[in-house]
């Protein structure tokens, strides 16, 4: 099955029949429906039955990825720094995400100052000011097949201490 990439159209991707998670925006399916003729279901029980009970080598795989992303988490502040770029400090977390036992970094949004309100922005050249907020959003597969995904947020320096 074709990867669907953040922007593009995902209606060439959508079967004759297409079942949603009770969380999916009411709108989407039904301009799904009006482009390609397919039948909406709620897929939404269905999915929760799926995911209501896990193994408990499906909870150890769990705690694992995120006891590997809160590690990397923790270490922000080596690599936050004013006057370093976006792509620099997203590079080295994305180095450290496979340190600390991930497959790969699927994703390393480091997106700083006006940057911070695009929830997909990536990381750019933009050098990172003193005292300006910066969204970190990370996440991957861990060997189990489970993956991370974890977002925080600095104002001012309050969580990761940034120098004003």
């Amino acid at each position: 099955m074709p990867t669907w990439q953040d922007g593009e159209s995902a209606h060439a991707l959508v079967a004759a029949r297409l079942g949603v998670d009770d969380r999916l925006p009411a709108c989407t399916p039904w301009d799904w429906r009006g482009a390609r003729g397919a039948a909406v279901t709620t897929g939404g029980p269905t999915i929760r039955a799926l995911r209501m009970v896990k193994t408990p080598e499906e909870l150890s795989a769990l705690h694992g990825a995120g006891e590997a992303v809160d590690r990397v988490h923790a270490r922000i502040a080596e690599w936050l720094r004013p006057g370093r770029t976006e792509d620099e400090i997203g590079s080295d977390i994305a180095a450290a995400l496979a340190e600390e036992g991930h497959e790969r970094a699927d994703f390393v949004i480091v997106a700083s100052g006006p940057h911070g309100a695009s929830p997909h922005h990536g990381r750019s050249d933009r050098v990172v000011r003193a005292g300006e907020p910066v969204v970190v959003d990370i996440g991957g597969p861990a060997p189990s097949g489970h993956s991370s995904d974890s977002t925080l947020c600095n104002r001012n320096g309050r969580d990761w201490r940034l120098p004003a």
